[in-house]
């Protein structure tokens, strides 16, 4: 399938999208969760739609939905530069190096050094005691890991906030620490959270790890290091699902899961484009009572699990991934989905904003980032509730507790 109009538009879209988040503090920046969301957008919901024709037998991605993903993240990222206009900030004002150079120092007491990665470790091993064993050797485990979880969900997202919290607060308070024994607490604790059963977690773990690392020895970002790491988790997660799956593990397996990954984005807002409203009706904000109705006791399915079921997909594992955009088109209906998507840009950039004028700490800034870049696969209300609230709970307490001072590096 050769190129058309929409994949010229798609190339000028990321074209204007790179350009304008380089005016925005740059598109590396993982402390802005305007820039972790933009990366993660293009990674996961943007590339795959130049290699749609290879799943034209599978589901056929139109023209019309590429067009309007990508219209979504144009608008997306004017909402973001927007912001960064309206305060008047510009790249060294908000640049990662610079805000290294004016970052607060956490300093751990030193049996607070010892426990940020001892719980991690602890919760991990209460949790594979609780449940019969480790979730990865077990069989049937892609069903099995949401099975196990009722009841005690609460102790795998507190096993991995420790550990993702945990690692920031070693890596960022802890400066004189070796490289080896820095790799060797972040390989220990993406270890930690990958043990609940998802791969994300871990990989996540290891590549802010990684990133931070890398931020306190050189103070600025060296983006071929970051590649080969990003690289490496992203071969991480998908050798993972082929072996939680029970797929080939063989080149050309983890070839096709790797681009299938990124793929699927589009699959799902394509099944829910083509549903709503032909089929299901559009939820007019019933989807969120949906999400926040999982705090009732008792088992409530959020709305990825109701969409599975409306939607009548059938796959081993939890419900659809309905990507940011699908939640809010089959609630919203496409042109108040785009709007919001400027609003979603603009108040994004504008927490950055605020906590670099705060100055934030970069644990404080990593977590709100990294939380909400999730927004792009799993809709707003899931990543608020399953990783911003419990990253947050682990930070503040983390720093009550752990905390015995505090060190300004510049005004």
């Amino acid at each position: 399938m050769g190129l058309g109009i929409v994949d010229v538009y798609a190339f000028l879209v990321l074209l204007v999208s790179f350009g304008l988040f380089h005016l925005c503090g740059g598109v590396l920046n993982f402390f802005n969760p305007a820039s972790l969301f933009f990366i993660f957008h293009v990674a996961l919901f943007g590339v795959a739609s130049w290699y749609r024709g290879l799943y034209e037998g599978r589901v056929w991605v139109s023209d019309e939905v590429v067009f309007i993903v990508y219209s979504s993240l144009l608008l997306y990222t004017v909402g973001a530069f927007s912001i960064s206009a309206l305060l008047g900030s510009n790249i060294s004002a908000f640049d990662v190096s610079t805000l290294m150079r004016r970052a607060r120092v956490l300093l751990l007491r030193q049996w607070g050094q010892l426990l940020v990665v001892i719980l991690p470790v602890l919760i991990s091993l209460v949790y594979t005691l609780h449940v019969g064993g480790a979730v990865w050797f077990q069989s049937d485990m892609d069903d099995l890991r949401i099975e196990v979880r009722k009841g005690i969900g609460w102790l795998a997202l507190l096993g991995i906030a420790s550990a993702f919290v945990g690692v920031l607060f070693y890596v960022f308070s802890n400066r004189g620490v070796g490289w080896l024994k820095s790799v060797i607490v972040i390989v220990v604790l993406s270890a930690c959270a990958a043990s609940y059963g998802n791969r994300a977690p871990g990989a996540e773990v290891f590549i802010v790890g990684s990133f931070g690392l890398f931020m306190v020895r050189y103070g600025r970002l060296p983006i071929v290091r970051l590649g080969v790491v990003g690289g490496l988790g992203f071969f991480v997660v998908v050798v993972a699902g082929l072996y939680r799956q029970g797929y080939d593990l063989s080149f050309y397996g983890v070839l096709l899961q790797g681009l299938w990954r990124p793929f699927v984005n589009f699959q799902n807002f394509q099944i829910i484009y083509d549903a709503f409203p032909a089929l299901v009706p559009f939820q007019m904000g019933n989807g969120y009572l949906i999400d926040f109705s999982v705090v009732m006791p008792g088992y409530q399915p959020n709305y990825s699990a109701w969409l599975k079921d409306a939607l009548g997909m059938e796959f081993s594992g939890g419900g659809v991934n309905q990507t940011y955009l699908g939640e809010f088109y089959s609630n919203f209906s496409l042109i108040p989905s785009l709007l919001i998507s400027l609003m979603l840009g603009a108040f994004l950039q504008l927490s950055y904003c605020i906590m670099c004028m705060m100055r934030s700490t970069p644990q404080l800034m990593l977590v709100v980032s990294f939380s909400l870049k999730s927004m792009v696969s799993s809709g707003l209300v899931s990543p608020l509730l399953y990783s911003l609230a419990p990253f947050l709970l682990v930070y503040f307490l983390y720093r009550l507790f752990l905390v015995g001072g505090v060190v300004y590096e510049k005004a």
